[in-house]
């Protein structure tokens, strides 16, 4: 396919050489993705299915605009489903959940600004999955789950100045890893 919009079309219509196309392309970024946040090759394969699956009926809708790159729409639909089959605790999901993929494209600087958003939530998530354990450690804790610095020092069992300096340290080299990411070529964290 020439462009993005051939490649659209051709979708839309159901054409096995799009689908074909599509998955010489996007195969291995949802490899990747789904690899670094704990997949299997199964899992890699049911991710890849079901993001097609969404990403089709999503272009079927009459108001779908494309606002970014389809690679870009794929990794944040990936992304869904994983953390949502991984929340759930289940192989099971369901596709037709609208709370996480009904998207509306009518206004595309909002879908597009949804879409950007996606893209850094998910580089940030794999390059902290790609950190040392105990980054990964010291980041969750004092972020996602908002303990302090004495609190994280007591559960890891380190001095609270080991923890202050390893959190400052780790920050850097996440914000290094995040930067270097060929998605984000023109902005800095």
């Amino acid at each position: 396919m020439n462009s993005e919009q051939e490649l659209l079309v051709e979708l839309k219509k159901g054409s096995s050489k799009a689908f074909e196309s599509l998955y010489k392309q996007q195969f291995r970024m949802v490899a990747s993705l789904v690899g670094k946040m704990g997949g299997n090759q199964e899992d890699i394969e049911d991710i890849f299915q079901e993001t097609l699956f969404v990403l089709v009926k999503k272009i079927r809708k009459p108001a779908f605009v494309l606002t970014a790159k389809i690679s870009t729409l794929m990794h944040a639909i990936a992304r869904n489903l994983w953390l949502k089959r991984n929340q759930k605790d289940s192989k099971e999901i369901n596709v037709d959940d609208n709370d996480i993929f009904d998207m509306d494209f009518a206004d595309e600087a909002e879908s597009s600004g949804y879409q950007e958003k996606e893209l850094l939530i998910g580089i940030v998530l794999d390059n902290i999955n790609a950190l040392d354990e105990d980054c990964r450690k010291v980041i969750k804790l004092t972020f996602l789950k908002k303990m302090s610095h004495a609190d994280v020092a007591k559960e890891l069992g380190y001095s609270l100045s080991f923890i202050k300096v390893k959190k400052f340290r780790c920050l850097a080299y996440l914000r290094k890893m995040i930067n270097r990411s060929p998605f984000l070529s023109n902005k800095n964290l």
